[in-house]
């Protein structure tokens, strides 16, 4: 019996089906990937992210989300769904949708041992083609550790990580502490 054949899709087929679709699905060089549930560690972080983050850029121009718009990768012609989204001025979408931002400033990724290869490796690789993209970070659901890539030149992107309950982050003008992150998460259940 021969191996059933993976088709390939355009970005304008996904854009379609993703659309009309009841659970969320990305679009990595022409095929779609489901995207699976989050553990409770996963969802802690990311509501505990939200809540400091748009505490700290309450009327600063900036917007923090989460994860149900996508964001368009333009040289690798990919669509993804960033744990949290934060963009800053005026929301740039396609001329026709706007289902999907092209201007994100901060894209945040809570990693899980499922995606943490992808999150650092390609997926960090196209999210660097984002022109607006500064900040990119990586936060661990598994343990305290937080990493923060910043732009400095176009090829080059510095890091800085915190690791400790008292260290603080900063993500975009918002320090944070480490204990404030990860507060609520057992890690016994992760």
């Amino acid at each position: 019996m021969a191996a059933p054949v993976q088709t390939k899709v355009t970005p304008e087929e996904y854009l379609e089906l993703e659309r009309k679709a009841t659970h969320k699905s990305e679009y990595r060089h022409g095929e779609i990937v489901a995207m699976s549930g989050a553990s409770l560690a996963h969802n802690i972080i990311v509501a505990n992210l939200i809540a400091a983050l748009h505490s700290c850029l309450r009327k600063s121009g900036c917007m923090v989300l989460p994860s149900d718009m996508k964001v368009y990768a333009p040289d690798c012609g990919n669509y993804y769904y960033p744990d949290i989204t934060i963009v800053c001025g005026k929301v740039q979408f396609h001329e026709k949708h706007k289902d999907y931002f092209l201007n994100p400033s901060v894209v945040i990724e809570v990693l899980s041992p499922g995606t943490e290869a992808f999150d650092r490796g390609e997926k960090f690789k196209c999210y660097r083609t984002i022109p607006a993209l500064q900040e990119y970070v990586l936060v661990s659901s598994g343990q305290m550790l937080v990493e923060r890539y910043r732009k400095a030149e176009p090829n080059h992107w510095d890091l800085v990580f915190s690791d400790g309950p008292e260290d603080h982050i900063q993500i975009n003008t918002c320090p944070i502490r480490l204990a404030d992150i990860y507060e609520n998460v057992d890690f016994s259940l992760a």
